[in-house]
């Protein structure tokens, strides 16, 4: 059982952080390889898409809101620097480098916010009150 509010490091090269989306208790591990490489098992938070081109939120199913899941997204893609994406759901990514990921993770962020996935899913929508205490406490 993870108590606080991470994120946790149960081992040098293991990270665990929330990314709230699918459920509320939903975590993604960022795992650093033998050769330097940082890998994110998102599990159901974001995948890459089927072209293997781009990474994109997963909205389906979203019970904790998507409001709190682009924020978990835009904070992992900002402090947690990795090149790879292995999904629950979905196709693996890999970008070029760091900052490939930050940009592609944030410009899925842009399109979630700018409604591609609120509006079949509007009804799981958080306030903005409860998105930015989890900011808040991740933060601290």
């Amino acid at each position: 059982v993870l108590r606080g509010n991470g994120p946790w490091r149960p081992d040098d090269d293991l990270m665990i952080v929330y990314t709230s989306g699918h459920t509320l208790g939903s975590v993604s591990l960022l795992y650093q390889t033998p050769g330097g490489e940082r890998v994110c098992f998102s599990g159901d938070t974001f995948t890459g898409k089927a072209d293997k081109s781009d990474v994109e939120i997963y909205w389906k199913s979203n019970r904790a809101g998507t409001v709190r899941q682009a924020n978990f997204v835009r904070l992992l893609a900002v402090n947690e620097p990795f090149t790879w994406v292995l999904p629950s759901h979905g196709y693996p990514f890999r970008a070029e480098s760091d900052g490939m990921m930050q940009y592609k993770l944030m410009h899925a962020v842009q399109r979630f916010d700018n409604g591609d996935g609120l509006k079949s899913i509007g009804e799981y929508e958080w306030h903005s009150e409860a998105a930015k205490e989890d900011l808040e406490d991740w933060e601290a």
